[in-house]
This record gives C-alpha cells, structure tokens and sequence, in this order.
C-alpha cells in the first residue's frame, strides 16, 4: 500500500518532482478534513439508505477504475508513448492517482461496512462519521482529478488519431 499512497503523493509535486504543491495538498488532504470536521462537529449522519447506496456504488465503481487501469497499461505498452516524455509522464501520474483512488475507494467501502454495524462502541461510531466524510470528500475530489487527467489524455488519443 505504501508504493501506492507514495506514487499518489508524487503526483502532487511540481513539475520538477521536488516540491509538493500547496494548493494540490489543500485541496485533496486539508478541504476534506475541514469539511469532514464540520459534519462531525455539527453530529450530521448518514442515512441508512445512503449508506447502503454507497456500498453499490463502491462495489461498481472500483472494478471500472480496474478498468481504467487496463486502458492506462494498453496506452503504454504503444511503442509511441515512450518517445513523448510528457504524455508518458501523464500516463505514470494517472496510473498512480487511478490506483491510489481504487485503495481509498476500498477503505471507503470498508468504512462504511463498519457504519452498516449495529453493534459498534460510540467512539468507533465517532471516528467512522468522521472517517466517512472525510473519505467522501477526498474520493470525490480525486476522482475528479482522475477524469481531468483522462480528459487530458484521451483527447490527446483523439488528436493524434486525427493526424
């Protein structure tokens, strides 16, 4: 899990890969825990029915990031992609944040499995709320930065097709 979380995280530098971003780790790390703080300090919690949606939601939407995987891996194994240093690069940053996204998708899914128990201590209730907000959040925001990316690339695909 840590090559994973690690590959995610470079993502975040600048262009040279020395400096994280500010703006990226505020966005995806410190917005979430804000948000996710709000909702627990205020005792909002989910709905039942909700909460089982997002199983489903979960349990359909980490095998299509699988998916996406495969598509990032054909893309590469192209003999092109490796003579053009900025799309290969945008292929690395996709495949880390896409699997990344996929292991956060899977505690989320397991965070709410422990929601869905009815015999858990108030503390462990706490701290999933908070959990689940949090990782809510982050998802949301990190499956946006995946479509962007995808976005990127595939109209990147699309124009050299046309070419």
């Amino acid at each position: 899990m840590l090559p994973i979380i690690s590959g995610h995280l470079q993502t975040l530098k600048d262009r040279a890969g020395e400096h994280f971003l500010l703006r990226d780790i505020a966005g995806f790390y410190a917005l979430p825990v804000l948000f996710a703080s709000c909702l627990a300090y205020k005792k909002i919690v989910f709905i039942d029915k909700y909460v089982d949606i997002g199983i489903i939601a979960h349990t359909i939407f980490i095998p299509l990031l699988v998916n996406v995987l495969f598509l990032i891996f054909n893309i590469m194994d192209r003999g092109n992609v490796q003579k053009e240093p900025k799309r290969k690069r945008l292929l690395e940053q996709l495949y880390n944040n896409v699997a990344y996204l996929i292991l956060v998708s899977v505690v989320s899914l397991a965070t709410l499995g422990v929601y869905s128990v009815n015999s858990v201590p108030k503390w462990i209730v706490c701290v999933d709320h908070w959990l689940l907000y949090f990782l809510s959040a982050h998802v949301f925001l990190t499956a946006l930065m995946v479509i962007k990316r995808i976005h990127v690339l595939l109209t990147g695909e699309i124009d050299e097709e046309r070419q």
